[in-house]
């Protein structure tokens, strides 16, 4: 009962803050991370909900699954296909730009070169879902834009995978066969996916020739946690196997169903499951790290903002953006909140970062997850952008 009310306070927090922040002008997801930070005050969450804050996490997973499904519902893979060199350019670019500017302003502050290279790789990250709702919102996902954004963001991943392998291995809790095993472990999905994608087409088919839509509803949940199960148990992350889930199905269905589909998946997922995936980051941030440290974390925010921006800026010669539409890109990219948590919190309990590193990092993604959205709409409404 005591977790059913957790769950209850939990979104009627975020249900509030998410409403409050939307008549203002401004995303609901700012709220609902809000709502996560309110709720996670050790007044309110040792005395209220005492344990059952941590289940949200189960939750918040599951949000993460139904915003990646979504996403490749509603991303064309062939405008996605011919946009591959572009997304190669601007995602090399945002994480190795970013890295540079944070390991060498780490260094120059006094640390040590292993944690200015964790500060540098947190500050390389973009945590894609983060921005997926204002995407969405401003139907940018299907534009240039939005594609380079999405894309990046995916490549990214792979990156954040790699490096957090190599932390575990700097904390001794990992071998070099992880490292060296990232490869084999993408082609084996890889080859999985394909073996799915040609298996797939017969079951629908007789899914929809049933006209149960519930039951179709039911296949594409099943089979979006399925592929998501699959990426998570070769250590890619929900994330790429959700949005591979979104994109198979939106080939095989019609463009009626693929878009009843998408409304479906919307009700449900920004209505009960995904609002938790931006609760839980708001959980994550202990508002105690806010009493010190103010200069390093103004310093870390400001590098890792400028750094991404200054990626978008540098790409467009490549990509064809002028510098509006850079813009966009850039601040599109600026949004964290994600992995890079997990790489600085395993760093933090190691003795690779010390405490002041890691409220610098945390504030960082806090301020770059609320701000990226916030100033997405304000480009977006005063600048065109790609189709």
């Amino acid at each position: 009962m005591s977790f059913l009310i957790t769950v209850m306070v939990s979104l009627g927090v975020a249900f509030a803050l998410g409403e409050f922040f939307r008549r203002m002008g401004f995303p609901v997801m700012v709220g609902q991370i809000l709502a996560g930070v309110l709720v996670s005050l050790p007044l309110i969450s040792q005395h209220v909900f005492r344990n059952d804050l941590t289940d949200l996490g189960l939750i918040a997973q599951l949000g993460i699954v139904f915003l990646m499904l979504i996403a490749g519902l509603e991303t064309d893979y062939t405008k996605l296909k011919k946009s591959s060199h572009d997304i190669l350019i601007v995602s090399v670019l945002s994480a190795v730009l970013p890295f540079a500017l944070g390991f060498l302003l780490t260094i120059m502050l006094g640390y040590s070169y292993i944690a200015a290279t964790v500060v540098a790789a947190c500050l390389s990250m973009t945590a894609v879902g983060t921005n997926l709702p204002a995407l969405i919102d401003l139907k940018l996902i299907n534009t240039k834009v939005g594609r380079l954004i999405v894309g990046s963001g995916i490549a990214d991943d792979l990156f954040e995978i790699l490096f957090l392998s190599m932390i575990l291995i700097i904390a001794q809790k990992g071998g070099y066969a992880e490292v060296i095993a990232l490869p084999l472990k993408i082609l084996g999905f890889v080859v999985l996916v394909y073996i799915i994608v040609k298996l797939i087409p017969k079951l629908i088919n007789a899914i929809v020739q049933e006209h149960s839509e519930s039951s179709e509803f039911m296949m594409i949940i099943l089979l979006a946690l399925f592929i998501a199960a699959i990426s998570t148990l070769f250590g890619l992350g929900p994330i790429v196997g959700a949005f591979a889930a979104g994109l198979m199905i939106r080939a095989i269905m019609n463009k009626t169903e693929e878009r009843k589909m998408v409304k479906d998946l919307s009700v449900i997922g920004f209505g009960f499951v995904v609002p938790f995936f931006f609760i839980n980051i708001g959980m994550n941030f202990d508002v105690r790290l806010l009493l010190g440290y103010w200069p390093l974390m103004l310093v870390i925010a400001l590098a890792a903002i400028m750094g991404k921006l200054l990626a978008a800026l540098l790409s467009s010669p490549f990509t064809h953006l002028d510098y509006r539409q850079s813009m966009i890109l850039g601040w599109g990219l600026n949004s964290r909140g994600a992995v890079e948590l997990v790489i600085a919190e395993v760093a933090r309990l190691n003795g690779i970062i010390n405490l002041e590193l890691y409220a610098a990092i945390v504030v960082m993604a806090l301020v770059s997850t609320i701000l990226s959205p916030l100033v997405l709409p304000h480009y977006v409404k005063k600048y065109p952008v790609l189709s």
